[in-house]
């Protein structure tokens, strides 16, 4: 895949690195959509039906119309498993996947979000490459890049010649 086409995920809506005060809030994901990027989110569902965006427990309530109005954009991380069996009756418009420590994991519309450091394929989303150490390792194959930094990747890695 030619560079110019590389997806860049907003990690939890973050755009030039961790906020963990503001991380998955509504209004912080929409920022990240507004400057053009795409955003993986952290989902919970509760109550059969209940949604909850958060990273380490559910913390904002949000409708399930603001997940499928973007849904075109998001990359919903299922953190538990009710959120997994609720997303999957959704699996044809929403794109989400689960997983804590896995190498690698395959999302809903066949994406793979494989850690840095592993074989990436055509299809493989490269997740958080800056904990590798180097923020432009990323193969000319990938799908995607999901980051903490999408504004950099976007304005300076893939401006330059910086991959390994």
């Amino acid at each position: 895949m030619p560079l110019n086409n590389l997806k860049i995920i907003s990690h939890r809506g973050n755009l030039n690195g961790p906020d963990n005060k503001r991380e998955n809030s509504p209004e912080y994901l929409v920022a990240a959509l507004n400057a053009g990027f795409n955003v993986e989110l952290d989902v919970w569902v509760k109550d059969e039906n209940s949604i909850f965006l958060g990273h380490d427990q559910p913390s904002y309530l949000v409708d399930l119309a603001f997940i499928l109005k973007n849904s075109e954009k998001f990359w919903v991380h299922c953190k538990n498993i009710e959120a997994m069996e609720f997303f999957h009756k959704l699996r044809h418009i929403v794109n989400f996947f689960g997983h804590t420590l896995d190498d690698f994991v395959l999302t809903s519309k066949g994406y793979i979000f494989t850690k840095p450091g592993h074989k990436q394929t055509p299809k493989s989303v490269c997740v958080m490459p800056e904990k590798g150490g180097r923020l432009g390792a990323l193969n000319f194959l990938t799908e995607a890049v999901c980051t903490d930094f999408p504004i950099l990747y976007r304005d300076k890695v893939l401006q330059e010649t910086f991959y390994s």
